[in-house]
């Protein structure tokens, strides 16, 4: 994670490209001088969804950057990025990717499913960014329930 933040940060221009130093979030926040929270400890299902519908809210006043493995805070996101990691030549290369909607709808499936993608965990996130749309439209974001 650690890796995937600083070249996040060298990708946005706030550190020289090829920074071989690693930071901790805490780190940057405080070079930065940013607001960090951590929303995510132990929350799951409708805590997680309540703590992505507040994150949203406060996204209308400021910038809110959000790390995170829940679906539930994902398919609020404005903008949805996929960090990924891999190995080359024994050293790890992190990319950082925006998501269209198809790619926000197949992440979020692969949040819900793991490797194991199904029409269901495709069924599934798309009723979750409907919702999310919903929600950020003013509605409950219950969908038809």
């Amino acid at each position: 994670l650690r890796e995937a933040i600083v070249n996040y940060v060298a990708l946005l221009g706030w550190a020289p490209k090829g920074e071989r130093e690693i930071y901790s979030i805490r780190e940057l926040a405080e070079a930065f001088d940013l607001n960090v929270m951590y929303p995510e400890n132990q929350a799951a299902g409708i805590a997680a969804q309540r703590v992505g519908e507040k994150l949203s809210r406060l996204s209308g006043g400021r910038q809110v950057l959000c790390v995170t493995h829940l679906p539930q805070l994902a398919s609020l996101a404005d903008r949805h990025f996929v960090i990924r990691k891999e190995e080359q030549d024994g050293r790890t290369r992190t990319e950082v990717l925006p998501l269209d909607r198809e790619g926000r709808r197949r992440e979020l499936a692969r949040l819900h499913g793991g490797e194991h993608i199904t029409e269901t965990t495709l069924r599934s996130a798309e009723e979750q960014l409907r919702c999310a749309e919903e929600f950020k439209q003013g509605g409950t974001g219950n969908g038809n329930i």
